[in-house]
């Protein structure tokens, strides 16, 4: 359980990848992390990228449970075991490997004991969604027993939101959340009296944190909700910004339960709108009127780039492509981003194999150097430039369908207005219902 210097190595390279990885990142309430004993309850969006998450902001060493059907391969478990990675068996991957589990949770009660942190996903199973799914009780069950041990000394849980802009794509947002710690201490008397109604109470207290955390939309109207953010964003000019999504969706949702009719009629219109076909993006929808007016400035300057990013794309294809090869044959969409993010680690490796290929081919390791240490500094966020004929590709649909992209400008304008005019509180909602069934 100690930590190596192997270990401390790949911890910094891991967390110069993971910065390099995502466009921008935003994290709340790291204050509300307390020191000591700490286990971190995340809610699971994006497979591994989840626990790098987590990892790379608190930024120190972290035990972390896994599904069990990882460690079938010895060199994988081997490797997963360096990274403090153990396995959590489930039901599906038979009930004889079940008790295994007790020696890894044996591990992480040694872990937590000598002041460190771990982390568990209490929904199990990642899914890229909007909604908070039930919670299982290994966290809780540990948490307490790891409080049984020192019952005069606080073991706190920290419940966790991730939420990415896109759960496929290189250079995305992610956002982090980090909500009040809940002392185990105010389950550990009632998990005295009676182990089932304690784990319940702190699994209870977890589950309201991560209510008010995670980023939920209304089951309803889950799918208009989650299509139409997009567009809202990119009306009011808040693309990127985690902050005005999640007041949009919880406004969305308090509308859901105040006014469903009114949810209802603009669902309806967004999808009859769906169904005729949005040719661009959602942000390009908004920058029409930049596009069209400068649409030949822009497109010239596409023009004078475009040779610098093909030669970078043609320098990072082989890896580019295999990167696709593999998530190819992936069908969890959701692995999608690790594999990205573990073949982002080899980019070294490409650049020794361009080195020695280019000195081989030229006979001159000064000149091979200089071609690689030149496309090695761009490719640091090089990979980035796969969107750059895509993008272009999106403006100029945005300036030949010209005409139905301002006719849908206007129309996806009346269903915000629709949404917007009404401002639903619950809380009010709820009142007004109060004071009615009183009289």
């Amino acid at each position: 359980m100690k930590i190596s210097r192997g270990y401390k190595l790949l911890f910094r390279w891991v967390l110069f990848l993971h910065r390099q990885y995502y466009r921008k990142i935003e994290v709340e309430g790291k204050e509300n992390i307390p020191e000591g004993r700490v286990i971190f309850a995340p809610n699971h969006q994006n497979a591994i990228m989840d626990a790098l998450a987590v990892l790379c902001t608190v930024e120190k060493p972290i035990f972390f449970l896994a599904r069990g059907d990882f460690f079938k391969n010895r060199w994988l478990s081997a490797l997963f075991r360096f990274l403090k990675i153990y396995p959590a068996y489930r039901k599906v991957e038979g009930y004889q490997q079940l008790a295994h589990n007790y020696a890894t949770l044996a591990k992480a009660r040694r872990w937590l004991l000598s002041g460190n942190a771990v982390c568990i996903f209490p929904e199990g199973g990642h899914e890229g969604s909007w909604r908070l799914r039930s919670l299982s009780k290994g966290l809780f069950r540990l948490a307490l027993e790891t409080q049984a041990e020192i019952p005069r000394e606080p073991v706190y849980v920290v419940p966790v939101s991730i939420f990415y802009s896109s759960y496929t794509k290189w250079g995305g947002n992610l956002y982090l959340k980090f909500g009040k710690p809940i002392n185990v201490l105010s389950a550990y008397k009632t998990w005295k009296v009676n182990k089932a109604q304690g784990v319940n109470q702190l699994k209870n207290l977890v589950y309201e944190v991560m209510q008010n955390i995670v980023l939920q939309a209304n089951e309803k109207h889950y799918a208009f909700i989650v299509n139409i953010v997009p567009f809202a964003a990119a009306y009011y000019g808040r693309v990127d910004d985690y902050t005005f999504v999640r007041k949009f969706v919880n406004h969305c949702n308090k509308l859901s339960i105040s006014n469903p009719i009114l949810m209802d009629l603009a669902s309806e219109q967004f999808f009859a709108l769906c169904k005729q076909g949005i040719p661009v993006s959602a942000n390009c929808l908004w920058k029409k009127a930049i596009f069209v007016k400068h649409f030949y400035a822009v497109t010239l300057l596409r023009l004078c780039m475009a040779p610098f990013v093909a030669l970078l794309l043609l320098y990072l294809i082989p890896f580019l492509a295999f990167t696709k090869l593999v998530n190819h044959f992936i069908a969890d969409r959701q692995f999608h981003s690790s594999v990205r993010y573990v073949m982002l680690s080899f980019l070294p490796v490409w650049h020794g194999i361009a080195f020695f290929a280019l000195w081989y081919l030229t006979q001159q390791a000064l000149i091979a150097g200089i071609v690689v240490t030149f496309f090695a500094s761009l490719s640091v966020k090089g990979y980035l430039a796969v969107d750059f004929f895509a993008n272009w590709m999106n403006e100029w649909k945005c300036y030949r369908y010209r005409q139905k992209v301002e006719w849908l400008q206007t129309e996806i304008e009346k269903i915000l207005r629709l949404l917007n005019d009404t401002v639903p509180y619950v809380a009010e909602h709820q009142s007004r219902e109060n004071f009615v069934s009183r009289y």
